[in-house]
C-alpha cells in the first residue's frame, strides 16, 4: 500500500522529483546499503528499495509528502538500524573469533617450536647412535681379528703338543722294548725302533751301528761290549723320554693358557657383538623417534596453515563488518539528509501527531522518532486520483 501511494505521488506529472532523487549520491548510498542483509528479509528490503525513491521524491522537491511516504521513509531508517545491529553483532562475533583464532594460533606456533626442538634432539640422538654404531662395528672387527689370531696360535699349540705327545709315546714304547730286550734278550724287533729314535735324536753313529747286533743277541750269548751298547742305548732312550716328558709338562700350562686366551677372545667378541646389537636397536629407536618428530612437525605445520587461514578469515570478517557499519552509518546520514523536510512537512507532521496525542517535531532534519509516531491506520486516506492531480 505504501509502495502504491508512493508511486501515486510521483505520477508522470511529477517524474522530475523522482529522477532527481534517484540521481543523488545519497539515494544510491541508501539503496546499496539496503541491498545486503539477512536472506529472510530480502523480499521486504527489495520492496522497500523500490518504494523508497518514490517516498523521498516529495522531500527532494520540497513538496508536502503523504503520511505513508513518511512511513516508508521511517521504515527505511528502521531497517538501516536493524541492519546496523546485525553488522555490530557480526563484528562482535568476528572480534571474538579473531581473539580465539589468535590464541589457537599461538598454541600451534608453540607446538611447532616444540616439534622443531624435538627434531633437533632426535637428529642429535641419531648422529650419536650412528657414531657409536660405527665405533662398535670397528671394535667388533678388531675382536674378530684378535680371536682369529688367538685361534691360530691355540691350534698351533695343540698341534705341537699332539706331536710332542706322539713322540713321547713312541719313545716310551721303545724304552719299554729295550728294557725287555736287556732283561730277556732277543731284541731284534726293538732294534728297528731304537735305531730310528737314535737317528732322530742324533745319537753317536757308533752306537747306532752297534745297537742292532748287540740288542739282537740272546742274553746268555752277550759279551761285555754288547751289554755296554745296550745299556748306553737304554740311557739315551731314557734321556729322550725324560726330555719329552719335561716338555709335555711344560707345554701343559702353555696349552691351558692358549685355551683360556681363546675362550677370553670369544667372550670379548660376544660382548662387543651384544653391545653392537644394543647400539643398533638404539639407532633404530632414534631414527623412529626422528621420523615421528618429523611427522608431528609436518602435522603442526599443516595445522599452523589452517589456523593462519582461520585468523585471516576472522580478520577479513571483522574488517567487512567495520566496512558494513560505516556503510550503514553513511546510508543513515544520507537518508537523514534526503528526509530534511520543508516547513509544510512539519505542518503535516504536526497535524498527524496532534491527532495521535504527540508533540510536533522541531525544525531541522526529520528523525525516525518523529516519524515513528505516525501510524498508517491513524492517517486519513488520500484519494490517489486527487494525489495524482
Amino acid at each position: 500500500q505504501a509502495y502504491t501511494l508512493a508511486r501515486a505521488f510521483t505520477s508522470p506529472g511529477r517524474r522530475t522529483p523522482l529522477r532527481t532523487v534517484m540521481a543523488t549520491p545519497d539515494m544510491q548510498l541508501v539503496l546499496v546499503a539496503l541491498s545486503d542483509g539477512p536472506e529472510g528479509s530480502a523480499a521486504a528490503r527489495a520492496m522497500l528499495r523500490d518504494a523508497l525513491p518514490h517516498a523521498l521524491a516529495p522531500f527532494v522537491a520540497r513538496a508536502k509528502p503523504h503520511p505513508y511516504q513518511l512511513h516508508v521513509s521511517v521504515a527505511a531508517q528502521r531497517t538501516l538500524d536493524e541492519l546496523r545491529s546485525v553488522a555490530e553483532a557480526s563484528k562482535r562475533s568476528a572480534t571474538e573469533g579473531v581473539e580465539a583464532a589468535r590464541a589457537s594460533l599461538e598454541q600451534v606456533e608453540a607446538a611447532v617450536v616444540s616439534a622443531d626442538a624435538a627434531i633437533a634432539e632426535a637428529k642429535a640422538a641419531v648422529a650419536a647412535a650412528e657414531a657409536s654404531k660405527v665405533e662398535h662395528a670397528a671394535r667388533v672387527r678388531e675382536a674378530q681379528k684378535d680371536l682369529a689370531e688367538v685361534e691360530l696360535a691355540t691350534q698351533a699349540t695343540r698341534d705341537s703338543r699332539a706331536r710332542l705327545l706322539a713322540e713321547f709315546e713312541a719313545a716310551r714304547s721303545v724304552a719299554e722294548a729295550v728294557e725287555r730286550a736287556e732283561a730277556f734278550g732277543g731284541g731284534s724287533d726293538a732294534a728297528v725302533g731304537l735305531v730310528a729314535m737314535l737317528e732322530q735324536f742324533h745319537a753317536e753313529k757308533a752306537l747306532i751301528a752297534a745297537v742292532p747286533a748287540s740288542l739282537g743277541i740272546q742274553l746268555v750269548a752277550r759279551r761285555e761290549f754288547d751289554t755296554i751298547v745296550v745299556r748306553e742305548a737304554q740311557r739315551v732312550v731314557g734321556d729322550v723320554v725324560k726330555s719329552l716328558e719335561d716338555k709335555l709338562a711344560q707345554g701343559a700350562s702353555e696349552a691351558a693358557n692358549a685355551e683360556a686366551e681363546q675362550i677370553g677372545s670369544w667372550a670379548i667378541l660376544d660382548v662387543e657383538r651384544d653391545r653392537a646389537a644394543q647400539i643398533e636397536e638404539t639407532c633404530l629407536a632414534a631414527e623412529s623417534k626422528l621420523s615421528d618428530a618429523e611427522a608431528s612437525r609436518r602435522a603442526a605445520g599443516m595445522e599452523l596453515d589452517v589456523r593462519k587461514e582461520a585468523l585471516s578469515n576472522q580478520l577479513v570478517a571483522a574488517t567487512l563488518a567495520d566496512v558494513r557499519i560505516q556503510e550503514l552509518d553513511s546510508a543513515s546520514s544520507a537518508l537523514q539528509r534526503l528526509m530534511k523536510p520543508p516547513t509544510q512537512v512539519h505542518e503535516v507532521m504536526a497535524t498527524s501527531l496532534a491527532a495521535t496525542g504527540h508533540n510536533a517535531p522541531s525544525e531541522g532534519p526529520l528523525v525516525a522518532a518523529d516519524c515513528m509516531a505516525v501510524k498508517a491506520e491513524d492517517v486519513s486516506r488520500v484519494d490517489i486520483a486527487e494525489a495524482g492531480a
